[in-house]
């Protein structure tokens, strides 16, 4: 990508792609953790941002190039420039969680950007994070999600899971945790027992009533490798769980329970519908069904949240030769 052609996104960035309605909410969740949630009016789509005060500052999940300008702004608040950064983190690359990592990391060219061995060439090159997101959020992923561009190379640190970051006071093992996606990692202090999850442990719901949903993401989805993360992450103990949907939980082994729980359900639903001869119109129903009656109003706002479980399971039982794809 030529200088012109970054220069130029970074002023798109401040005009078409930023929603001009959001509402982003800083608060401090934790000792030294700042929650950034971006709340985009009459979108699909919210997201939270984790920024960690330490010798060495960190962001874990960074969202979508649309939410940039509102991180940037959210640390100039808390008293902190984008070059103070240590360490970016998205916890895998999907372009709803990393596409803004690229702009950010130009932003903070001391940082280190942490990812999976498996990620880390698709944020030196985008292209098919792009082609994934057109596939998953349609031609308008742009004025969804917003432009992606590459992260320098050499700001990437690559890790592999089972590595430690010392921030100072706080040090962050980081866990693989694929299933959701191959290179999924999250960031875990063992002393706070605070996890830092992505969707590994799927999404929390909002209500009084503990809920989290399983989030499952096509094309590489896998229901088996999900189910051992999810019980991964179980032995950890953690005291308390920082979603990137839709909050914080201290009743954390209770929420994984319950991911646990939902994921296998979910996948039963579809299989059963699936050797039934159901269509996926018809799977899409079910899983509505119970959707609305968890969260009325989600199926309408975010959409794309059936679709894509629905594909999700689908493509896995048919990749592992338990139905035939419909």
């Amino acid at each position: 990508m030529t200088y012109y052609s970054v220069f130029r996104i970074f002023n798109l960035l401040k005009s078409d792609f930023l929603p001009h309605t959001m509402t982003t909410v800083i608060s401090k969740v934790a000792d030294k953790i700042y929650l950034i949630g971006h709340y985009p009016k009459g979108s699909m789509y919210s997201f939270q941002s984790f920024f960690i005060v330490d010798e060495k500052p960190v962001l874990i999940e960074l969202g979508p190039t649309n939410f940039a300008l509102r991180i940037l702004d959210s640390l100039h608040k808390l008293g902190y420039e984008a070059s103070s950064l240590a360490y970016i983190i998205p916890t895998h690359i999907h372009a709803d969680h990393c596409g803004g990592t690229g702009y950010l990391a130009r932003q903070s060219p001391n940082a280190k950007v942490v990812v999976h061995k498996s990620g880390a060439k698709h944020l030196i090159d985008p292209t098919r994070l792009i082609e994934a997101s057109k596939a998953s959020w349609d031609e308008d992923y742009q004025r969804e999600i917003g432009p992606v561009i590459p992260v320098p190379e050499e700001q990437i640190k690559v890790i592999h899971g089972g590595e430690t970051i010392s921030l100072g006071k706080r040090t962050l093992s980081i866990i693989h945790s694929p299933g959701h996606a191959r290179h999924h990692i999250c960031p875990y202090d063992a002393n706070s027992g605070e996890l830092f999850c992505g969707e590994a442990l799927g999404m929390l719901l909002p209500g009084e009533e503990v809920m989290v949903l399983p989030i499952a993401a096509p094309p590489v989805f896998e229901l088996d490798v999900a189910l051992n993360t999810i019980n991964k992450l179980k032995r950890l103990k953690p005291s308390t769980i920082f979603y990137s949907h839709f909050g914080i939980s201290h009743h954390a082994s209770r929420c994984i329970e319950l991911v646990e729980q939902n994921t296998r359900e979910w996948g039963n639903i579809v299989l059963r519908a699936l050797q039934a001869g159901e269509s996926s119109e018809q799977i899409r129903a079910r899983l509505k069904a119970i959707l609305d009656k968890l969260n009325p109003g989600m199926a309408e706002t975010f959409p794309l949240y059936l679709d894509w479980s629905v594909t999700a399971y689908t493509g896995y039982f048919a990749k592992k030769g338990m139905v035939t794809h419909n």
